[in-house]
């Protein structure tokens, strides 16, 4: 969302290619995954940083989007706390931001429904990178056809 990254002085790369890959899921789970992770990743990265959405082909045949930030980052033990329901940490400067601290964990819970996974790497001062992972079960071919019985 530009406005979002205007408003806090972030700059929004998205690189992923829309005709890229078809992914058989619930539309609007995976549209608020994403709205989480990019809030997530804007909220936590200083003026002037950047926040970068991409995707990619994996060799399994699954399909892996990634958002990575050069935001404050976190430590490993705050990884666990920020994946726990209403779990929030403070940041780098010590300031809490507001929310319900239910974007992370509603997000994994959303890719552990479509059969996925939610990994999180992070470095203190240096960013936050959140990878989404879609099995090959998930990723539909050209030649595959949706059929609703």
């Amino acid at each position: 969302n530009d406005s979002l990254g205007e408003k806090f002085s972030v700059t929004v790369i998205d690189g992923l290619q829309r005709d890229d890959v078809r992914l058989l899921a619930v539309e609007r789970m995976v549209r608020q995954i994403v709205i989480n992770l990019v809030g997530n990743a804007v909220k936590f990265t200083p003026a002037g940083g950047t926040v970068r959405v991409g995707g990619k082909r994996l060799a399994d045949g699954g399909y892996e989007i990634y958002f990575r930030d050069s935001g404050v980052g976190m430590r490993e033990d705050d990884i666990a706390v920020a994946l726990t329901p209403f779990g929030q940490i403070a940041n780098m400067t010590g300031a809490k931001h507001t929310g319900t601290g239910l974007g992370l964990p509603l997000a994994k819970a959303m890719m552990e429904l479509h059969c996925g996974a939610m990994s999180i790497a992070s470095t203190p001062n240096q960013g936050t990178t959140v990878m989404l992972t879609f099995p090959a079960s998930r990723v539909l071919d050209d030649a595959d056809q949706i059929r609703v019985a």
